[in-house]
């Protein structure tokens, strides 16, 4: 493929100042098993097995300061596509907002390839999960169930700048639930979705251990009280972490979205230009970094989708904010540094600033040592529902199961654990920061942004943190 991009560099380049083009191939494949009641006696079956391939070209042409992009899925389309955006780049002179003559060049080249593609077989993968979703099932489990998916990405970017990177990206989420049933009420623990990038042998190896807590804590929760209304401490578990740090943290600090350029459709946000350098974001405590070079996070990459190379940046250091998460596009229209993170989620879709690995760097504090300091709190695992604003500063957060904590120590379970509250305060009640032991990586193969709307992965590497004084409240009618 190198070989055509390049012939149609070399015969259709001098029409524009700058082209580029990306051949981008994905792949999706999806598995489940499900287990129920209604299945007694009969072990579960998995469902059919299906996988989305999609190929195509994404062009972009710069002329004359105006920047125009187009796709399509055939390489023989390519050359009537560049003509047809290069008319386009003349007619929009007149009308354009950035002027793109002086953006710097791009100019490093390079490879990435991440894990090596799993070697199961289909089948092999759906007895697997057949036989997770059966362990799940036990005396007062309603219904089980064991997904998996897998991801798939080739991309080859060149331009007539000279700039060439060719990469691979694989990744794989496997989820496990159990819900317990008791009275007509119900109750679901699951591991959320544990996306990683890594073989999904190395993934199934620690799932027989999950199905066994999964189905015990599901029917605790179908025995417990529900969580107390009031204010108290809050203790969070890494994989309900990742999604605040996502929503309260990720989304808001989107150059784009503080640009505006979202508000139609994903929203806006409450952090401003001028807060960049200057924002106290949280306590000293908190220190957050982009970093898509951690190999087993889900947003591992060489290079973002520009071309721009991928390296760690802090985002957040000692609580202050000191950059946002701006593409190459977006750094050139504010003249502030930013991060390799414009990305699309396929070959018919523009590059826009998305999170990549955005990860909490750990601390100091043991989970013993988080527990030990809370004289009346709660402690929360898993996301179950969240909400936030469109300014991405007001929340609310459901999680699947919650344990009280009295005098430093764990007590009762309790179900329908929720919390509440607004960004900026919320950070500076950080008290204590998981170190490396607490830590761990999670993500999701689902963050929505932009119209057309766009779905890309996103990595999470974050430790247990305990929060003072926050609003929590259960499901009691």
């Amino acid at each position: 493929m190198k070989k055509d991009l390049d012939k149609f560099l070399s015969l259709h380049g001098r029409k524009a100042d700058m082209i580029s083009v990306t051949h981008i191939i994905d792949e999706m494949h999806y598995y489940q098993a499900r287990g129920g009641k209604d299945k007694e006696d009969v072990k579960c079956k998995a469902d059919p097995y299906s996988i989305g391939v999609t190929e195509g070209f994404y062009l972009e042409v710069v002329l004359d300061g105006v920047k125009v992009y187009g796709s399509t899925p055939s390489l023989s389309q390519l050359p009537g596509l560049c003509d047809r955006l290069v008319d386009r780049a003349k007619v929009l002179k007149p009308y354009q907002l950035i002027d793109f003559t002086h953006q710097p060049k791009l100019s490093v080249s390079g490879t990435f390839c991440g894990q090596p593609r799993t070697t199961l077989s289909p089948r092999a993968i759906q007895d697997t999960l057949c036989d997770y979703s059966n362990d799940l099932m036990t005396d007062g489990i309603y219904t089980s169930e064991a997904t998996c998916f897998q991801i798939y990405r080739e991309t080859l970017f060149v331009s007539t700048h000279g700039v060439m990177t060719d990469q691979e990206m694989h990744g794989s989420a496997l989820h496990l639930s159990a819900t317990a049933e008791k009275d007509g009420e119900t109750q679901t623990r699951s591991n959320g979705f544990n996306c990683l990038q890594m073989m999904l042998e190395d993934q199934f190896k620690e799932a027989s251990e999950d199905c066994a807590r999964i189905r015990m804590q599901a029917l605790e929760l179908i025995h417990a009280d529900n969580c107390p209304d009031g204010v108290m401490d809050l203790v969070l578990a890494p994989d309900q972490m990742y999604l605040q740090v996502h929503e309260s943290i990720g989304h808001p600090l989107e150059l784009d979205r503080i640009l505006g350029d979202e508000r139609n459709y994903a929203g806006f946000s409450f952090v401003g230009l001028s807060d960049i350098g200057n924002l106290a974001y949280g306590t000293p405590l908190l220190n957050v970094t982009f970093d898509p070079n951690v190999s087993s996070e889900i947003a591992n990459y060489a290079f973002d989708d520009t071309g721009l190379m991928a390296e760690k940046r802090n985002i957040i250091k000692d609580g202050q904010l000191v950059r946002a998460l701006g593409g190459y596009d977006s750094q050139y229209r504010c003249n502030i540094s930013g991060v390799a993170c414009a990305r699309q989620t396929s070959w018919n879709r523009a590059p826009i600033d998305r999170m990549a690995n955005l990860n909490i760097e750990p601390g100091h504090s043991s989970f013993d040592d988080m527990i030990t300091s809370v004289e009346n709190g709660i402690y929360m695992e898993t996301n179950r529902s969240w909400s936030i604003d469109d300014y991405r500063r007001k929340f609310q957060f459901g999680t699947e199961y919650g344990r009280l904590i009295q005098n430093g120590k764990l007590g009762a379970v309790v179900k329908n654990p929720n919390y509440r509250g607004i960004t900026l305060p919320f950070w500076h009640a950080l008290s204590h920061v998981g170190n490396a032991d607490t830590q761990k990586i999670s993500g999701t193969l689902w963050c929505g942004k932009g119209e057309p709307n766009q779905i890309v992965r996103v990595g999470h590497a974050v430790p247990v943190c305990a929060f003072k004084g926050i609003n929590v409240f259960g499901g009691a009618a």
